[in-house]
């Protein structure tokens, strides 16, 4: 029994390792899935307004309103956004942080904050030109919505609490297992003085009776004899524990 124990628990706990292996690669997988379906569709959606814009500053009947771009698309977006001129100069920002927001004119430590941010999502996405006929007026660089930032961290969270529940059932199991030991063992314990109690209580009754009756050694000698084969018998009894059983036919007819 102890040595299939030990195949047992390393063959539990080998699967808890293999389940939380597998599921932390399925978490990864899904929410990259995902965060790469949200990124596609933020990034078609805003290509799109930049699109309806263009076309509505490029058709002739209308007259060029660059007003119009900031107050439609720039001002109601969430994500961080910075409208720059051909030059690659910022002329026009948003969600990069609340005090930044705010100013019109940018101290040096804003600035370079702002450059920053305009590399960072450059590196995110490739700037948008805006253009009219020929001419660029300027260039759309764009972030992505704060939810797909989040949704980066979340694998993170979710491994972070599959490790912690892995390691409550590793640990839970590990103590269970330790009190069934126990138990085992307080139970083999007190069995065996049950055991060994009797036979050897007699064997000291006849210790003092072969001093007081030497005359009845002969009796005496086979009554010993008798409880020392007891002795032998449990002894051989709780050997076996732990051990391979043998398999022996029998004839059951």
């Amino acid at each position: 029994m102890n040595k299939l124990l030990p195949k047992s628990s390393a063959g539990f706990k080998g699967l808890l390792f293999l389940l939380g292996i597998i599921t932390t690669f399925a978490v990864l997988w899904y929410t990259q899935q995902l965060v790469n379906t949200l990124k596609q569709k933020s990034t078609e959606y805003v290509r799109f307004r930049i699109k309806i814009f263009e076309q509505n500053i490029n058709n002739p009947q209308n007259n060029v309103d660059v007003n119009f771009f900031f107050n439609e698309v720039i001002q109601k977006s969430d994500y961080p956004i910075i409208y720059t001129d051909s030059q690659g100069r910022p002329q026009s920002w948003k969600n990069i942080s609340k005090r930044i927001d705010t100013l019109t004119v940018l101290n040096p430590a804003d600035s370079l904050i702002l450059k920053e941010t305009l590399s960072s999502i450059a590196g995110e996405n490739d700037p948008i030109p805006i253009k009219y006929q020929d001419a660029v007026l300027g260039y759309y660089y764009y972030g992505y919505p704060p939810e797909i930032y989040k949704l980066r961290v979340l694998p993170f969270f979710i491994i972070g609490v599959g490790i912690v529940f892995i390691l409550l059932g590793y640990f839970g199991f590990t103590y269970i297992k330790r009190s069934e030991q126990r138990s085992i063992w307080v139970g083999l314990s007190k069995e065996t003085a049950h055991q060994l109690g009797t036979p050897l209580s007699s064997l000291s009754g006849w210790i003092e009776l072969l001093k007081s009756q030497p005359e009845n050694t002969d009796e005496i000698i086979r009554e010993m004899a008798n409880d020392l084969s007891r002795l032998n018998k449990i002894a051989n009894r709780f050997s076996k524990i732990g051990s391979v059983p043998r398999l022996k036919e029998s004839n059951l007819s």
